[in-house]
Parts: C-alpha cells; structure tokens; sequence
C-alpha cells in the first residue's frame, strides 16, 4: 500500500503540538497561577476571557506574529525574546523551545537551533513544508489548551468546563491565525497588562505549583 508523505507530514505536526510531546509545557501557568491567586481569575467567564483578550491583543498574539514572521525566515534578531517581558515568560518560552528544538530535530533529522517556542515551531513547520495557517493554527491551539489546563487544575474547573472554554477559543484562535499571517513587525504590542504583571509578580510567589 502506497502512503502519502503528505499524510505522515500532518501526523508529526500533531504530534509536535500534543499535550504528550515532551516540551514540559504542563509546568508554566505563563502567569496564570498569579492571577488566581489574586483572584482575577475566578470561573468559566474569566478564563475565557482572559485567554481571549491574550490571543487578541496580548502575548499569544505578539507569539503568533513572531510565529509568522519566523516562519518566512525572516530576521528576527533579539526581538522575540525582548517581548517576553519578564524573566520567567522568558525562561516559559525558552525551556519549551529548547526542549521543542531537540526533540522535533530528531524527527526531522535536522538541526533546530535552540530559541523561544514559537520561533523554534515555525521553523520546524517550514521544514516540513507544513501551509503556515495550518501550523500556527495548531501551535495556537496547543498553546491555549496548555493554558486551559492549568486553570482546570488551579481554579479549579472540571474537565467538561475546560473543554467547553477551549471549543468557545476555537474561533479566537482562527481569527489570530489569519490575521497574524497578514501581520507586520509594526503590528506587535499588547494591552493585557494584567497578564504581564501577574507574570512578573509570580516571580516572587512564595507557594506554587507552575514554575511561572
């Protein structure tokens, strides 16, 4: 039986954003913990918007423009780190990305230079020659389902509630991707300061869970 390479293209990239690919992604709350621990977070509603507000105008969305511009191999310099903007978003993208580069260059049988998850993903899907919508559609999802996770478990909701937050995300997630494909450089920004400065403050939290 003849196989399409195609297809086995479209089981690695699943594989790459599974809650079972080894990038330690299930230890970073990406600020979350401190969120409801100050009691921003409280619910259904709160998570959900508040990922929300992430992939429109936050990190996810800075990510998703980093995605883009990497996958084209465009030159980023220092800037993907420089969005971080803390040191434990930095360690959160950085620890996932090595470990992202090693495991996804086995299996591509090639070098992935070590960097921030999403510059290491994007290049890991042009080197599969995966349709950048496609890709980042996926690491999108992976990202917020990570996150919805982790609010499952600190809120806490129950499993049906965190699936029912991520299918009301699914539509979230589509119009980042296209519009993020459609993005510049000049386009990058964030308006979710909460999020930044629970992911600062988490820095100093005395008892926790998520290393961020």
């Amino acid at each position: 039986m003849i196989i399409d390479a195609n297809r086995l293209k479209i089981h690695r990239m699943h594989s790459w954003f599974s809650s079972s690919f080894p990038t330690g992604g299930f230890a970073y709350s990406h600020g979350l913990e401190q969120a409801v621990s100050d009691g921003m977070v409280e619910n259904v509603m709160d998570v959900g918007s508040w990922l929300g507000h992430l992939l429109e105008s936050g990190s996810l969305w800075n990510d998703a423009v980093i995605f883009a511009h990497a996958y084209r191999d465009i030159p980023l310099s220092h800037l993907p780190r420089a969005l971080a903007g803390s040191r434990e978003r930095l360690e959160e993208s950085l620890c996932q990305g090595t470990a992202f580069s090693r495991i996804a260059g086995a299996m591509l049988a090639k070098e992935l230079i070590p960097d921030v998850l999403p510059v290491v993903c994007a290049n890991a899907a042009r080197y599969s020659e995966m349709p950048l919508n496609d890709a980042l559609a996926l690491y999108l999802h992976a990202t917020v389902a990570n996150l919805v996770s982790g609010c499952v478990r600190l809120v806490p909701l129950g499993q049906t509630e965190g699936q029912l937050i991520l299918q009301e995300l699914f539509a979230n997630i589509e119009v980042t991707t296209l519009k993020a494909c459609h993005a510049g450089l000049e386009d990058l920004g964030g308006a979710s300061f909460a999020s930044d400065i629970c992911a600062m403050r988490h820095e100093d939290m005395m008892t926790r869970i998520f290393r961020t």
